[in-house]
């Protein structure tokens, strides 16, 4: 069943398939997480959907009127020998919260990405289904946004992409145990839990990725942001993928205009 809940906007739309986006300027809750814009009411489908989210509320006006809106599809991309993000996360504490868009796991301080010599704090990961960006008009069943902000207040978001294998994926058991439990199945305060999450087992083993300039993929779909989307799925059992999906199953922005933007992908090994 789809659950969409309509609410004020609370969530940023980064895509979570292993997608990474580097260096937009966000606002920051108190919490130090990202938010997208504090306006009107929005959702996933109907008068509130993405169709219309641009004339829901005038700081909405980049839904509409941007030019390197996300997600895409990514095709057409040139490779490029270029290092990959350097990963420093950490064994954490984190909180789970279902925010009426999505649900997002909220990381404590002390893990990082550094990426062109700059480093960004991980902050949250939330997720979207089916995911947002798409690869050579493929889309996966799920893709997860790793959300970071560095000193300059630019954020980095890393996407993944998590697809059906053959086997159980125990890096990320510990978010498929919380997405089961009933209060995260509802937003309200009590839709919180608290698990502990090994950060870089969730990535591919493989870090090279595409590279573009696009958007936040939510309200009020701000541009500015650097993504980078992994090239290699994360693989997770049938299972493991329900447990997303039965949360949310419609819960992502459809693909805009590439509009010319170049897309580069990592060549190195």
């Amino acid at each position: 069943m789809s659950r969409q809940i309509t609410m004020s906007s609370v969530a940023i739309g980064a895509a979570l398939v292993f997608t990474a986006v580097v260096g937009v300027a966000g606002s920051t809750a108190a919490t130090g997480q990202p938010r997208a814009s504090a306006g009107a009411a929005w959702s996933y489908e109907g008068a509130t959907g993405p169709e219309n989210w641009g004339r829901l509320d005038p700081s909405y006006a980049a839904c509409v009127d941007g030019s390197v809106q996300s997600p895409i599809d990514i095709v057409g991309a040139t490779g490029k020998a270029i290092a990959n993000p350097r990963v420093a996360y950490e064994n954490s504490q984190v909180i789970v919260e279902n925010n009426g868009h999505t649900v997002q796991a909220n990381a404590l301080p002390g893990s990082s990405i550094t990426v062109n010599g700059v480093t960004s704090q991980l902050l949250q990961m939330h997720f979207h289904a089916p995911a947002e960006n798409m690869i050579a008009g493929l889309r996966a069943p799920v893709d997860v946004h790793f959300v970071h902000k560095a000193a300059d207040g630019k954020l980095t978001v890393i996407g993944v992409m998590l697809k059906v294998g053959s086997r159980r994926n125990a890096g990320w058991q510990p978010m498929v145990r919380v997405l089961r439990l009933s209060n995260i199945h509802t937003a309200s305060e009590a839709s919180e839990a608290t698990t502990t999450f090994d950060w870089a087992a969730m990535l591919p083993k493989d870090r090279r990725s595409y590279r573009f300039a696009g958007s936040l993929t939510t309200p009020g779909c701000t541009e500015g942001v650097s993504w980078i989307v992994m090239k290699q799925p994360v693989l997770l059992s049938a299972a493991q993928i329900a447990a997303f999906t039965g949360a949310y199953d419609n819960n992502a922005r459809p693909v805009q205009p590439i509009n010319g933007r170049p897309i580069t992908l990592d060549s190195s090994s």
